[in-house]
């Protein structure tokens, strides 16, 4: 065969394939439209959503209807439509996605966080087991399954779901901490308590510590209570386990509140970096929410980002004069990096803007108090009182300048009010205690004594001393 017959024959071939992959990639497009179509619900009402959502709903529909990427664009609806919390159309569109791809876990798991939070807790699970059918080792759903089955006292089912999430991730805190709770049900709190000790130790309390107390108290370890009960002030509260294709959607979520308030939690647990993206997109969706700079502000001050915290503050200050937290910010944040004249002139502008702002005057009582100017302290440790009066703190400072400067009868009145509003508070208790020993009053020694060994709050070196104290001012030790 001649060459340039040869090369005709191969381009004929090739041409004839190219139709017939043509050909079939239109019947599969069309099928699968075809597919798609019923499952496309109504575009939702976006008002009091930013612009955007809209668009993004008008694209993600237009690819619905498309021939080439129709169920793309089925997927996109279904998680607008979820994060944005429009669920009945969710469910219809997770519905379609289930029966277009039978295979694919992540729509009945995704459905079953839908339903859940309605309280339709059977449906829930029939869709999780069906999830762990298709995905054995998404531990998202065990843990789930683990948790519905434990509010409904199905101990055995609550067992298994938390075993098997055990297995796929050996020493899964939020699997031990199920198995802990059976373990409560059952009566059997040592067991409990062994595995709580793991939990807390290896969320650093942020699961477990409320249980773990109480069993504490139960076994009469109240000083192991105590301690962590502090511990438990400091870290938050409980958070759900983290979930992959649920956090997902947040990329299609165009509320700017929820996208803040994830990028909170984010921070507690210490993922900071994703804290700081989804701030920045919460800003992108509302530019002018002085509450998210703020929130910006502070996560990059943690950083020690100095600049980029100050910038923050500086735009709360002028997107709202009146938000006191700003200027407060921004002036703390100065003073930090040095630049103690410019802390003190943003101060005073913060006041000037605020003037009955308590934490501003309570800001610049201790500045002067920090310069030893006792006068103006003293005087805007009462403004912050007068403003906020219900605050154990400013009381306390005030009673330590009045100390200082030899006014100690107004100083003990400031401590005792301020245990009207803190009735335990460490520094007051103690204060007073060691006033009513120098001035020889053992009456109240006695009595103020009494409630300082009484705190666990106190550390016991500063209850020894006070107990030396007594012995040398009355000769004997308190019979406490």
């Amino acid at each position: 065969m001649k060459p340039r017959a040869l090369i005709a024959l191969i381009l004929g071939v090739l041409l004839l394939g190219g139709v017939a992959a043509g050909a079939f990639w239109l019947k599969n497009a069309g099928a699968q439209q075809a597919a798609v179509a019923p499952w496309i619900p109504p575009i939702p009402d976006t008002a009091g959503f930013p612009p955007a959502l809209n668009d993004a709903f008008a694209a993600a529909e237009a690819k619905a209807y498309s021939r080439g990427d129709s169920l793309k664009g089925l997927k996109e609806l279904s998680a607008l439509l979820h994060a944005n919390g429009f669920f009945d159309s969710a469910i219809l569109t997770y519905q379609g996605l289930a029966e277009i791809e039978p295979n694919e876990a992540r729509w009945p798991h995704l459905h079953a966080s839908i339903l859940a939070g309605f309280g339709m807790s059977e449906d829930a699970l029939a869709l999780w087991d069906r999830v762990t059918e298709l995905a054995p080792d998404y531990l998202p759903a065990r843990l789930r399954i683990g948790d519905i089955a434990l509010k409904s006292n199905d101990l055995p089912r609550a067992i298994a779901a938390y075993e098997a999430a055990d297995r796929i991730d050996d020493g899964n805190a939020y699997a031990l901490l199920g198995l802990a709770r059976i373990d409560i049900e059952k009566g059997n709190e040592a067991a409990a308590l062994d595995k709580l000790e793991t939990i807390v130790r290896r969320t650093n309390y942020t699961l477990g510590y409320d249980l773990i107390v109480t069993l504490y108290e139960n076994a009469g370890e109240t000083a192991k209570a105590d301690a962590i009960r502090g511990q438990a002030e400091a870290s938050g509260a409980f958070r759900d386990p983290p979930d992959p294709w649920l956090d997902g959607l947040l990329a299609f979520c165009y509320d700017p509140f929820r996208v803040a308030l994830e990028a909170g939690t984010k921070a507690r647990i210490g993922e900071t970096d994703t804290a700081i993206e989804l701030l920045h997109r919460a800003l992108e969706l509302d530019p002018l929410d002085v509450s998210t700079h703020f929130q910006l502000g502070n996560l990059y001050k943690q950083q020690r980002q100095f600049q980029d915290a100050m910038a923050e503050f500086r735009r709360c200050t002028l997107l709202d004069p009146s938000f006191a937290d700003g200027w407060a910010q921004l002036s703390g944040t100065l003073a930090q990096i040095g630049n103690v004249a410019e802390a003190d002139r943003v101060l005073n502008a913060g006041l000037d803007a605020v003037p009955d702002s308590p934490g501003l005057h309570l800001m610049r009582a201790r500045r002067h108090r920090a310069a030893n100017n006792n006068g103006a302290a003293i005087n805007d440790y009462r403004a912050s009182i007068r403003l906020r009066p219900n605050e154990p703190e400013p009381y306390i400072e005030l009673a330590i300048v009045l100390l200082n400067v030899g006014r100690n009868a107004e100083a003990v009145r400031q401590f005792e009010t301020a245990l009207v509003y803190d009735p335990a508070n460490p520094t007051a208790l103690t204060a007073l205690a060691f006033q009513a020993i120098e001035t020889g009053n053992r009456e109240r020694a006695d009595e103020w004594l009494q409630k300082v060994d009484a705190q666990p709050r106190i550390d016991r070196n500063q209850t020894g001393k006070l107990r030396e104290a007594y012995r040398k001012q009355f000769g004997v030790l308190p019979n406490i």
